[in-house]
């Protein structure tokens, strides 16, 4: 399947970016997920959910929200710019 990166800011709009997560998660697509401080503040104001502890601990509590498997998920840190996808050469289906 292909590889999909998710990024969630501050920005309103959290069901749906919820709802995108849920679909490419259920069509197997790998998701590299980015979610900003600002992010996960919207998204506890708008869907209730609250994330804490570590990265792993994190992206499971995604999974766990999202209602699918960790492993098609990765969460990767806002600040890692040695993250996979911080290379331009990277390949992945899209991005939003």
């Amino acid at each position: 399947m292909s590889t999909f990166v998710i990024g969630i800011t501050g920005a309103s709009g959290a069901p749906y970016a919820k709802r995108v997560l849920q679909e490419l998660l259920a069509q197997k697509h790998h998701v590299k997920l980015v979610v900003s401080p600002a992010g996960e503040r919207v998204i506890n104001i708008e869907l209730g959910l609250k994330f804490s502890g570590s990265r792993e601990a994190r992206a499971a509590q995604w999974a766990e929200f999202l209602e699918s498997g960790t492993q098609e998920l990765e969460l990767l840190g806002h600040k890692d710019f040695a993250a996979s996808i911080a290379s331009g050469s990277f390949p992945f289906a899209s991005m939003a």
